[in-house]
């Protein structure tokens, strides 16, 4: 069928047909990444400010980052679903793969974020950067498994 065509060089590659024109095209890529930030941009504001209400109010920095973290998982999912990735079908089974790639992203942050403040950074810089480590590694995981 022509939505399981191929770009021409997909088939002097022998790609197999399944592979998305957007996975190949670097420049399809790069117009996802940039949507990806700016969904991304509200999803840190959900996750940041959340984060730095709790600890303010005397939650305990990693029960924070759990709960802000979630925050920014539902916000990043539906506009990322909605307006990046244009995929509104098998909500549940997208779902289940943002999850498990935000899962890691979660861990990865923090572990990040315990190795940082044993260094003795500030938890609200050490949470600042977990997130742009993390970024990168989620926006590939989820443009390649998620929502191809």
């Amino acid at each position: 069928t022509a939505s399981r065509a191929c770009a021409p060089d997909c088939a002097q590659r022998r790609l197999p047909p399944e592979l998305s024109v957007d996975v190949l095209n670097l420049e399809a890529l790069f117009r996802r990444f940039g949507v990806y930030c700016v969904v991304g941009a509200g999803a840190f504001a959900a996750d940041y400010s959340l984060f730095l209400l709790l600890i303010s109010s005397g939650t305990n920095p990693y029960l924070a980052n759990v709960i802000g973290i979630a925050a920014g998982i539902c916000v990043s999912f539906t506009l990322n679903r909605r307006y990046n990735f244009r995929k509104p079908d098998a909500l549940a089974y997208r779902a289940t793969k943002f999850v498990i790639v935000a899962m890691l992203g979660m861990a990865i942050s923090s572990l990040s974020i315990m190795l940082l403040l044993s260094f003795g950074i500030d938890v609200r810089i050490a949470k600042a950067i977990s997130m742009v480590v993390v970024f990168g590694m989620q926006f590939l995981a989820n443009a390649l498994w998620t929502f191809r």
